[in-house]
């Protein structure tokens, strides 16, 4: 009987090997109606609620486990616009390179790219309505709250913008949640340190900087992980400088690994995440996406 247990147990893990353990009621949020025309920009003004939050918040609240997830997408960043302006056959002769010269002065750093001016406007404008016009506190209902953001200077850059006056209980910087796989040098990161101090500086991966993660944003934390410590861990970095980015090898399919949603609080970062400790079986996710840009919500 005990070798037919196993084996049955076996078996219930086999089939349910890459089943994450939530599910996500629908009904709640438009944004689910993804194979429909969602509205634009100042087109709807409940981040994508179509019921009432107090609702939603009650139904957070009435079974243990249940998490509520609020996806933001980073401000306007140099390669979006340089993108948009160049037009996708220049722009793909140059979406692998440090950066781009216009010819006319102007210098743009495709590596691990910053926010335009218009993406730190954009930032601030939700900003101004998650703080000044209460929308924080009313999607929250000042329930605990963590933020989870990617190591990307845009998205670091657009979180330190989008959260001042917000005090989450946590903020964790996490690798799995970065925009991957591509040729684009914008997707590849800088390193968490400061890069080498000698005469001619050595790049830490594909590009050069002048500094690192801790010098540029110093108000987060950067766990970094070996990866022999990968296989079993919580948030954190897969190394000082970027594993999946070096001046050899860029980020491949093959690295690529879609595990399970572990959305907790609300997070200011994407919500696929990887090889993390099993969650309960039964959760529930309750996800909305807060978007710049009129194209898609995320």
């Amino acid at each position: 009987p005990q070798d037919e247990q196993h084996q049955h147990i076996q078996v219930e893990k086999k089939k349910h090997k890459h089943k994450h353990p939530y599910t996500s009621p629908s009904g709640l949020f438009i944004q689910e109606r993804a194979s429909k025309q969602l509205p634009g920009p100042g087109q709807h003004f409940s981040f994508g609620a179509v019921k009432e939050w107090e609702d939603i918040l009650a139904m957070l609240d009435a079974k243990e486990d249940r998490k509520l997830l609020l996806v933001v997408r980073h401000g306007q960043a140099i390669s979006n616009y340089l993108g948009d302006t160049l037009g996708p056959d220049e722009w793909y002769a140059v979406e692998g390179t440090c950066q781009y010269d216009d010819q006319k002065g102007t210098i743009y750093n495709i590596f691990d790219a910053d926010l335009t001016g218009l993406g730190q406007d954009q930032a601030k404008s939700l900003n101004s309505i998650l703080v000044g016009g209460g929308w924080y506190a009313k999607m929250t209902g000042d329930r605990p709250a963590r933020v989870i953001l990617s190591p990307l200077t845009r998205c670091l850059h657009t979180a330190t913008l989008v959260l001042d006056g917000v005090k989450p209980n946590a903020t964790n910087v996490e690798e799995f949640v970065r925009e991957t796989l591509g040729m684009d040098t914008c997707d590849a990161r800088r390193s968490v340190s400061d890069p080498n101090g000698s005469p001619a500086p050595q790049p830490q991966g594909p590009c050069s900087f002048d500094m690192g993660l801790a010098s540029a944003y110093p108000q987060y934390k950067y766990r970094v992980y070996e990866p022999k410590d990968d296989a079993d861990r919580s948030f954190g970095l897969l190394g000082d400088s970027d594993h999946l980015w070096t001046k050899t090898e860029r980020e491949r399919q093959k690295h690529q690994v879609r595990g399970q949603l572990y959305c907790t609080g609300s997070g200011s970062s994407a919500a696929h995440q990887t090889r993390r400790p099993a969650a309960p079986a039964g959760n529930t996710a309750y996800c909305t996406g807060m978007s710049f840009r009129a194209t898609r919500v995320l």
